[in-house]
């Protein structure tokens, strides 16, 4: 049985803007205070979309830290590593605050499950690439 094998590699600017839109209007509630994505600090890594046989399948190896607002102020980073479209729920996330602050459990447990969903519409925009 013959088939196609076609691999692209998804350029990591690409990634990044697409994760800024997925992202943008991110905020969850911490602690009374409201937690914003302000922006996308750093994107590292590798994504690719493969063609096997006429179907599209995409993953990403990646690395990413969020700059966060508090309340409207510059409050601290959300590092995440270990992004890998194969098994999304062992990414890792660590904060760091820039000042006395908010648990970090608090903020993962936050967060998390926003982030989950974030890259798996990242996953499938790539697919449809």
């Amino acid at each position: 049985m013959g088939g196609t094998f076609e691999e692209r590699a998804v350029g990591m600017e690409w990634v990044k803007a697409s994760l800024g839109e997925l992202l943008r209007s991110t905020s969850v509630s911490v602690g009374g205070s409201t937690l914003c994505v302000a922006a996308i600090s750093s994107c590292t890594g590798e994504a690719h979309q493969w063609l096997v046989r006429g179907r599209k399948r995409a993953g990403f190896e990646l690395e990413v830290d969020l700059a966060l607002t508090q309340d409207g102020e510059a409050m601290g980073k959300l590092c995440l590593t270990q992004i890998s479209s194969d098994d999304l729920e062992e990414m890792q996330l660590a904060y760091r605050s820039e000042g006395p602050g908010l648990s970090p459990s608090a903020v993962h447990s936050a967060f998390h499950p926003t982030l989950l969903a974030a890259f798996k519409d990242l996953l499938e925009r790539i697919k449809a690439r």
